[in-house]
C-alpha cells in the first residue's frame, strides 16, 4: 500500500489487520469479502477525480511519513519509552534513594 500512496495512485483496501490503521483517512476501506462494496467505491473513485486527488496526495503524505529512518526511529522511541516505564522508582526511605 505504501508502495501505491508513493507511486500516487488511489487505493481500495480491505480493512483487515494492519491495513485500516495504515490507510486511515488516505485509502477508501471496504470490509473483506464484500464485492458489492468493492465495486461501489471503485467506482465511486472512478467518477470523482476531487476525491482522487485528495486520497493521492494524503497518501503520498502519509508514504514519505513512513520511510525506513521513521521507522527505526519510532521503534527506537518505543523502546525507549517502553524501558522507562518498566525502571522501578525508588522511594525517598528506600537505600539509595
Amino acid at each position: 500500500m505504501l508502495e501505491a500512496f508513493g507511486a500516487q495512485l488511489p487505493v481500495v483496501a480491505t480493512s483487515v489487520g494492519g491495513v485500516a490503521g495504515l490507510a486511515d483517512g488516505c485509502a477508501l476501506l471496504i470490509p473483506p469479502d464484500d464485492p458489492y462494496a468493492a465495486a461501489r467505491e471503485l467506482t465511486r473513485l472512478a467518477d470523482d477525480e476531487a476525491l482522487r486527488r485528495r486520497l493521492v496526495e494524503i497518501g503520498l503524505e502519509r508514504a514519505r511519513s513512513h520511510t525506513l529512518e521513521a521507522e527505526r526511529q519510532r521503534i527506537v522511541d518505543f523502546i525507549e519509552a517502553t524501558n522507562r516505564a518498566m525502571r522501578p522508582t525508588r522511594q525517598p526511605d528506600e537505600p539509595g534513594g
